[in-house]
């Protein structure tokens, strides 16, 4: 995740994060498969951790205000016609 930030995803080879990781790049790719999959597989952990992070605060008292607030938030994003 550092390369993909540091670096960008361009830029990141299967090698250097196998180099960072100090493990083969065929132990990298055996477990990714490809860049992609691994940028993905990044991607994921973070929402992931985004996801616990935001949940963990919303206890059943405040899930109906919690949901209301988030709706409002879509609806004001919403584009008008």
């Amino acid at each position: 995740m550092a390369l993909f930030a540091e670096q960008g995803v361009k830029a990141t080879t299967i090698r250097g994060v196998a180099e960072a990781a100090k493990v083969s790049p065929g132990l990298v790719q055996h477990h990714f498969g490809t860049k992609e999959a691994l940028r993905l597989a990044c991607d994921e952990y973070v929402l992931a951790y985004v996801r616990r992070q935001v949940t963990a605060g919303i206890t059943d008292r405040n899930l109906e205000k919690a949901a209301g607030l988030a709706f409002l938030r879509r609806r004001d994003l919403a584009p008008t016609s």
